[in-house]
This record gives structure tokens, C-alpha cells and sequence, in this order.
């Protein structure tokens, strides 16, 4: 079972790439523990959450899909905003509130 999922558009998979190169290099985060099924050696069961927010993202009814039932299971997700994308849209959509 792996740590961190990163989920993305099929036409972001460069831009994938760099969030997952970037967990391994400059934090230490063993590849074992990282899924993104675009990126090659980080295939893993479904159930881990990291979302690379994009515009294609939240235009691909799969990607919201996935975020749906990652919501759905309570599961935590850590949101990677890309602009244009604002982060109010992905709180939204996460259905998060700011806390006072």
C-alpha cells in the first residue's frame, strides 16, 4: 500500500511528472510509496489521495470522479492548486471550509 496518490488529467501526464520527481529528490519520499499511474515504476492499488489540481483536472468528469469517492471515503487529500485554477473553486469542490 503506498502514501500518496497522484491523480491528474490523462492530458496532464508531463506536468505529473514534476510533483512525483519532486516528492522523491527533494523530500525523500520513498518511490514505493508514491502512485501515479502515468509515471513509470508508480503503479499502485486504488485508495490514495493527491490531487494535481489543473484546469484539465477539473474539466475531466474521471478526475472529479475519483475525487468524489476519495470524498466519499473521508479520505484526506492534499490538493495541488495549478493556476488558472483558484484554490476557492478547489475548496469548493473538496467541500472544505476556511477555519476561523
Amino acid at each position: 500500500m503506498t502514501d500518496i496518490f497522484v491523480s491528474h488529467a490523462v492530458t496532464e501526464k508531463p506536468p505529473a511528472k514534476l510533483p512525483v520527481d519532486f516528492l522523491k529528490e527533494a523530500i525523500g519520499v520513498p518511490a514505493s510509496a508514491i502512485f501515479c499511474s502515468s509515471v513509470k515504476g508508480h503503479h499502485i492499488p486504488l485508495g490514495e489521495d493527491f490531487l494535481l489540481m489543473t484546469p484539465a483536472y477539473m474539466e475531466s468528469s474521471f478526475c472529479l470522479t475519483e475525487l468524489g469517492a476519495a470524498s466519499a471515503q473521508s479520505a484526506k487529500s492534499l490538493a495541488l492548486v495549478v493556476p488558472p485554477i483558484e484554490f476557492d473553486a478547489v475548496t469548493k469542490t473538496l467541500g472544505l471550509r476556511a477555519r476561523m
